[in-house]
């Protein structure tokens, strides 16, 4: 989800995206929207990261791990149970699957990288904005965006290992 950008380094293997709802990465929405079952560690469920609640995830199938508790669709809720020990215990648990991944990479045609040169006459477009953003960024920054058009053209960014 979008607040959790850079939590997950984008040159991980297996990334395909920040899910947003419509505002998602290209596929990544249907991926998770289609899953037979979701895992959530640590959302945020707000108006913002919800995308003014219109997400199509079914939380009937959708476990959500919060910091101190677990909530199981239509089960019990755990308290008392730190996510850090849930995610350890689950892990041991949990079978490879890559179904996901290879869906997602059937159906993803990547962006092109290249952005539009622009004459140095006509005025600051987005794209050419982000692109300067872009190049500013080192490893060691932290990109903090208002919440807005800020927000939905910063995850646009591409960030390389080590960026939040």
């Amino acid at each position: 989800m979008p607040s959790a950008k850079g939590l997950v380094p984008e040159q991980h293997p297996h990334f395909i995206g920040i899910y947003w709802g419509v505002a998602s990465n290209a596929f990544c929405g249907e991926i998770v929207e289609t899953a037979d079952a979701s895992l959530f560690v640590g959302p945020v469920f707000d108006d913002f990261n919800s995308v003014g609640d219109t997400l199509l995830l079914r939380k009937n199938k959708a476990i959500i791990v919060e910091p101190e508790r677990v909530l199981i669709p239509n089960g019990p809720i755990f308290g008392c149970v730190l996510m850090k020990d849930f995610l350890e215990a689950l892990s041991k648990k949990l079978e490879h699957n890559t179904t996901a991944y290879e869906n997602h990479n059937w159906i993803h045609v990547p962006e092109p990288e290249a952005l539009p040169k622009s004459d140095s006459k006509e005025g600051l477009k987005v794209n050419v904005l982000l692109k300067h953003v872009q190049k500013m960024l080192l490893g060691d920054m932290v990109v903090n965006a208002e919440t807005g058009d800020s927000w939905f053209l910063c995850q646009k960014l591409g960030l390389s290992q080590g960026y939040r």
